[in-house]
């Protein structure tokens, strides 16, 4: 309930996120995404990976 909540009130029709977890952002509709935009991808490199391997990028298109 909690991840639909904070996508529903998302401002925006796409929502990034980066996650360890890929599998479980999957079942909300989140997609990989290989080549993120420039913040996301700075994110990955500045904060991710210093907290933990696997990180990757995901995105979902609202439909709303």
């Amino acid at each position: 309930m909690i991840v639909r909540e904070l996508v529903r009130r998302f401002p925006t029709r796409e929502v990034y996120i980066t996650t360890d977890l890929p599998a479980y952002f999957a079942r909300f509709g989140f997609c990989r995404i290989d080549d993120p935009p420039p913040e996301i991808a700075a994110k990955i490199t500045r904060v991710c990976a210093h907290l933990r391997s696997g990180v990757v990028a995901m995105v979902l298109e609202k439909t709303d």
